[in-house]
């Protein structure tokens, strides 16, 4: 089964943690992880999607549990 980009986002938050033994304050996402996101529907976003909708996911979403969001980045990765 597929994983959604929030998925990856939550094993790759759980990794770091067990690695690190600390959380990521950053969020690194490329273009296709945007286009993922703004695809997403109702059952993943709740009450954010009308906002993702409306002004894209960079307006709609600055932060990502927690983490600033760093958009157009050449590959998915945590600090």
């Amino acid at each position: 089964m597929n994983k959604s980009v929030l998925d990856r986002i939550l094993d790759a938050i759980r990794e770091f943690r067990r690695v690190h033994q600390r959380g990521p304050t950053t969020l690194h996402l490329t273009p296709e992880d945007e286009s993922k996101i703004a695809r997403l529907g109702w059952n993943e976003l709740g009450t954010v999607l009308e906002l993702v909708l409306r002004n894209g996911p960079r307006e709609a979403l600055p932060t990502l549990y927690g983490l600033k969001v760093i958009w157009d980045s050449k590959q998915f990765s945590l600090e």
